[in-house]
């Protein structure tokens, strides 16, 4: 192995931000000041059987059990945490993975010596209010493990990620195709939806950058427009109609399914939790990380247009 090469350590391969990201970074060569320097991916999953990636090293591991993932970390330069508990799930389940799995991933980054640490958050950890919404406290938890974790961090936050066949693009579809558009209260609040690829961009550049150590930076798309909208261009896009919608009081549904959701988890479509989307705006704050890149993303049209059409 050429001594100077760059090793990356990184979890959630196996996720369609993961894969994604790895085809860029394989073939990736991180520059030195003095040239170029290959690097070396290690990709930790729960699952390495279903996967083929050339130029990368993956190691079947609990991100939960340091014991399965450790030894993997010696050497390593850079530590990119991508791995996350999301969707439809318990409240523990995310308390289980997203903080209790990252406290024990930094607790071995610090062991093995590891310096450099990148966390994949999420807008979701920005709401004003997390009182129904079990993930995003979980992922705002896990950043405060990070930023007190005395590594050299770095925090992004993407906004909606879409991708193909990715479960929130499926789940975003299969609302929008409904005889009549589901729309959790005014449907106001505002989305900046960006494409997988695009984000992708922004992940192989803010891993090996050392000048943005102990910043936070969101990330979303090129366009940003309601809720609602977003919707009915989805519908537009499949269906080629823009259909009906059906406004729902957001408080009182968001109180029903808080109330019932112990008893009756397994058999909601939806958590209280997963409405916050039509509550609160999801949108990136400017930042130089962003602007560096957002003018060659997609247009939400051209981008719905790719995953209708896929």
């Amino acid at each position: 192995m050429d001594p100077r090469t760059t090793t990356l350590f990184a979890t959630g391969v196996s996720g369609s931000i993961g894969r994604a990201l790895l085809t860029r970074l394989a073939p990736r060569r991180v520059p030195d000041g003095k040239g170029e320097r290959p690097t070396r991916i290690v990709g930790l999953s729960r699952n390495v059987t279903a996967m083929s990636q050339p130029n990368v090293e993956l190691v079947r591991g609990d991100l939960t059990r340091p014991e399965t993932f450790a030894k993997h970390l010696a050497g390593a330069d850079v530590v990119l945490h991508a791995a996350a508990a999301t969707g439809k799930l318990r409240p523990t389940e995310y308390e289980r993975v997203n903080v209790a799995g990252t406290r024990a991933l930094l607790e071995a980054c610090r062991q093995a010596g590891v310096a450099r640490f990148r966390y994949v958050s999420s807008i979701a950890a920005t709401y004003p209010d997390l009182e129904r919404y079990p993930y995003g406290r979980s992922k705002r938890a896990a950043e405060e493990l990070v930023k007190s974790s005395g590594l050299a961090w770095s925090i992004l936050r993407p906004t909606i990620v879409l991708g193909r066949r990715s479960p929130l693009w499926e789940s975003l579809k299969g609302l929008a195709c409904l005889p009549l558009i589901p729309i959790f209260g005014s449907g106001t609040a505002r989305v900046q939806p960006i494409h997988v690829d695009d984000l992708c961009d922004v992940l192989a550049d803010w891993i090996y950058d050392e000048a943005i150590d102990g910043g936070t930076f969101d990330a979303g798309g090129r366009d940003v427009l309601a809720i609602e909208e977003l919707l009915r261009r989805i519908r537009m896009a499949v269906k080629k109609s823009r259909g009906p919608a059906l406004h729902l009081p957001l408080g009182p549904l968001m109180g029903a399914l808080r109330a019932v959701e112990g008893p009756l988890f397994g058999v909601l479509p939806l958590t209280s939790g997963q409405l916050y989307a039509f509550a609160y705006d999801s949108t990136a704050a400017p930042n130089a990380l962003l602007a560096h890149h957002q003018g060659a993303f997609r247009g939400i049209d051209a981008l719905i247009a790719e995953l209708a059409h896929d």
